[in-house]
């Protein structure tokens, strides 16, 4: 792997995204981390499977890895998941490191958000960095608030 510029192979990749979560984890008290999780709809008989699933009270953030660089399946993934799971409060993540894209279902759309991490060489700039954690963080944030209400 040529650094961060070339995060093509998937088990490394998989071990770039891990201390990224871990990290955002680590700033909630009452956040739980899971890999390797299948969620099952209770309302819609689909299943999603995730690479890792945050959660916080009722609200779960489901992050699937873009294999191949292939967002579009990404995407596709996190939506059937969002039908499993649209009984509950969630927000998807699809990834590949470098590429960050959040989705929010809403009740009549989904919103994007997304945020791109950049790297000089073999050096990852902590400013972008920071662009990406404050997108996912903020997002969970806002999120629980918006359910209190």
């Amino acid at each position: 792997m040529n650094g961060y510029t070339d995060a093509s192979r998937e088990a490394k990749r998989y071990h770039f995204i891990a201390p990224v979560l871990i990290m955002l984890c680590s700033l909630f008290v009452d956040v739980k981390l899971e890999v390797e999780e299948s969620v099952d709809g209770n309302e819609v008989h689909a299943n999603g499977h995730f690479e890792f699933v945050f959660t916080r009270g009722k609200t779960k953030i489901c992050i699937v890895e873009a294999k191949k660089n292939d967002f579009d399946q990404g995407k596709a993934q996190a939506l059937i998941g969002c039908e499993a799971v649209a009984d509950r409060e969630s927000l998807y993540v699809v990834t590949d490191f470098m590429k960050w894209h959040l989705y929010r279902c809403g009740e009549n759309s989904i919103l994007l958000d997304s945020s791109t991490l950049s790297a000089k060489s073999e050096e990852l700039d902590i400013g972008s960095m920071r662009d990406v954690c404050e997108m996912i963080y903020g997002a969970f944030s806002d999120h629980e608030e918006e359910c209190k209400k």
